[in-house]
């Protein structure tokens, strides 16, 4: 009976590890995954989650459009020259902006191989 239990309370870990490997190989079939997953800190989950909240994207004509969508910046109204802050809104989803923050984070940990800049074309060619 014991036993029984146990098994029940593993049975849900293998199933996130299943999900976790389909989500996985998913992201590595997509492009527009393979791409976002390229970026430091962001991984199959998010590259995942970013597709399939945003597309292509093709409704933000900037990045900062994007950030200012999620809630990660303050929005921007700007006209003539002078440059008007809005506030923060956090009315997109909240999963995909707690997944880019802890991206972000991770890929700004001490110690993360990843944060190092590759040399450019140019600087590699000069000794």
């Amino acid at each position: 009976m014991v036993g029984d239990a146990l098994s029940e309370l593993t049975r849900p870990d293998e199933r996130i590890k299943q999900y976790d490997h389909y989500i996985e190989q998913a992201a590595k079939e997509d492009l527009r995954s393979r791409q976002l997953m390229q970026l430091a800190g962001t991984g199959p989950t998010t590259a995942s989650a970013i597709v399939a909240t945003v597309g292509k994207g093709h409704d933000f004509s900037c990045g900062r459009q994007f950030c200012a969508w999620l809630g990660l910046v303050p929005g921007q109204y700007s006209s003539g020259g002078k440059q008007r802050l809005g506030r923060i809104t956090k009315a997109s989803d909240p999963y995909l902006r707690t997944l880019l923050i802890m991206g972000g984070k991770a890929a700004l940990a001490p110690g993360n191989l990843s944060r190092q800049r590759p040399k450019a074309h140019s600087e590699a060619g000069k000794k």
